[in-house]
């Protein structure tokens, strides 16, 4: 059974910036969720925090 990871403070802004120019516009959720994907399910994205990075 996998264990997800917190994400690092100081880290969604360069992964949320790298989902954005590779799939284009997208919503807070949507990148989250991506993240995870990518992750392998692996990272656990705070979208509070996301939100705050996009803002």
């Amino acid at each position: 059974m996998k264990q997800k990871m917190d994400v690092q403070q100081g880290t969604p802004a360069p992964m949320a910036l790298k989902t954005l120019d590779g799939l284009g516009p997208l919503h807070v959720y949507g990148i989250a969720r991506r993240i995870e994907q990518i992750s392998g399910d692996l990272l656990a994205v705070n979208q509070g925090a996301l939100y705050s990075v996009l803002r």
